[in-house]
């Protein structure tokens, strides 16, 4: 801090200097030692210190929030009587000094100023040196008044940082399936077997951004017992991502269906592929998306729910319809290609389970069965009420005394229920079970058609 002495000769009887009235006498000395503290501050965007983040893009380009250039104000608190001279210096944190510019390291603010501008840097904006190096990494480029001549000036406030926080370079590793993640498939346990090819399914190591090294990837599954993990093959078992890349080959995975035969009870399976990936910092293989779960049903139904119209209808001419106890109607009303106003009715009474029984007279190899429903529509609430079963079961036969099930499925309420057989079954007699809706009290049963692959 620094303390001025003037002398003053005046004709005059006042002068004001700095906001002081002073009575002024001809060769008085004025002693300004009581002269106002004028502190200094350095601010960029009305801070001392400015934060700014690196990150990288898709490509692996490092971008910064703002531009890492800054021009700084240097502020007296008040303006100086004299002219201040004050010598500008960079503060640098891991940032070396012949990478940076400075626009002057000597500031002149004049008498009755209170500010200037400095502006510092990377020269030529060249951040390479910040690229290299793949970790976390905290930087700083600011200013700070090492020396400062003029009256009072206080200079332990005189500093402004711009900090710069640079994330670790990391690529973020998903295991992307050719239909997604997470993903159901259904296998069909008949005759002490399994129907159907093993189970298979491929993927691909995809990276957010590209690698920085080459990445080795292994693999394991999870969600089977011990004993037939060797049966789950993947293939290839092992990939590298090169550096610069984002993708892998495919991978391939495949069990065979062993692990579905030690029981002949319905099963559930959630297995799990998952990538083990060797010890390092720039990538990572965790979180969403980074296994793919497969969920396997195992059933001895063979009745599937579809959309879509079945093909190969078959001629119901000479049929016989037997309605079991509950029924009420005439059940030639399923057979009579009316499906619009014949129907038979099933309240929920004594039992909320309906059988009917088809006769077809010869045996098909069946594909399939089609049942549609009355329904009515509710103006007061615009509700849509189908007199459908919420539960739906299948038997079939072709002597009528040793009966198979095909399964039972549920179905939410409309208008035809389209039933595929996932395999072919040889049959004469077909027993149709359906479960009421206990909202409904009421199955409406309009039309019935079956499906085989012969025609």
């Amino acid at each position: 801090m620094k303390h001025f002495t003037f002398r003053i000769t005046l004709v005059c009887s006042f002068i004001c200097l700095a906001g002081l009235n002073f009575s002024c006498q001809e060769d008085e000395t004025l002693n300004l030692v009581k002269y106002p503290e004028n502190p200094i501050q350095i601010n960029c965007e009305g801070n001392s210190d400015v934060k700014v983040t690196g990150t990288y893009d898709e490509n692996g380009k490092l971008i910064f929030s703002t531009p890492l250039q800054k021009t700084w104000k240097i502020s007296l608190a008040t303006p100086s009587p004299e002219e201040v001279s004050m010598k500008v210096a960079p503060v640098l944190v891991n940032i070396p000094q012949d990478k940076i510019a400075l626009s002057t390291d000597l500031l002149t603010i004049p008498a009755g100023f209170a500010s200037g501008d400095v502006t510092i840097g990377l020269k030529d904006d060249d951040i390479s040196f910040i690229e290299d190096n793949l970790s976390a990494q905290t930087y700083e480029l600011g200013l700070e008044i090492t020396d400062a001549e003029g009256l009072n000036l206080n200079t332990e406030s005189a500093k402004g940082r711009l900090i710069i926080e640079k994330e670790q370079y990391q690529s973020h590793i998903v295991m992307a399936g050719n239909e997604g993640n997470s993903i159901q498939m259904k296998r069909i346990y008949l005759n002490n077997d399994i129907m159907g090819d093993p189970i298979s399914y491929s993927f691909k190591l995809q990276l957010d951004k590209p690698a920085k090294e080459d990445l080795v990837i292994n693999f394991t599954t999870e969600g089977i017992s011990d004993e037939f993990k060797s049966s789950a093959v993947f293939t290839p078992s092992s990939v590298t991502i090169p550096v610069g890349s984002k993708e892998s080959e495919e991978i391939n995975w495949t069990i065979t269906n062993d692990f579905m035969k030690t029981t002949a009870e319905d099963e559930n399976f959630d297995i799990v592929l998952k990538g083990e990936l060797g010890t390092t910092n720039l990538a990572t293989l965790e979180g969403d998306n980074a296994t793919i779960n497969i969920h396997v049903v195992k059933t001895s139904s063979i009745l599937e729910l579809v959309n879509s119209i079945l093909q190969g209808k078959l001629d119901r001419s000479n049929w016989s319809v037997e309605l079991g106890d509950g029924w009420s109607g005439d059940g030639l009303n399923l057979i009579d290609n009316d499906s619009y106003y014949s129907s038979v009715s099933f309240p929920e009474v004594e039992n909320n389970v309906g059988e009917i029984v088809l006769d077809m007279k010869n045996v098909y190899n069946l594909v399939g069965i089609k049942t549609s429903f009355l329904y009515k529509y509710d103006w007061y609430t615009g509700r849509t009420f189908f007199y459908s079963p919420v539960k739906t079961e299948i038997q079939v036969s072709v002597d009528k005394v040793q009966w198979t099930s095909l399964g039972t499925l549920e179905a939410d309420g409309n208008y035809s229920h389209y039933i595929r057989f996932m395999v072919p079954t040889q049959a004469r007699y077909v027993k149709y079970k359906g479960t009421v809706n206990s909202e409904l009290g009421l199955i409406q049963l309009t039309d019935m058609c079956l499906y085989s692959e012969e025609e």
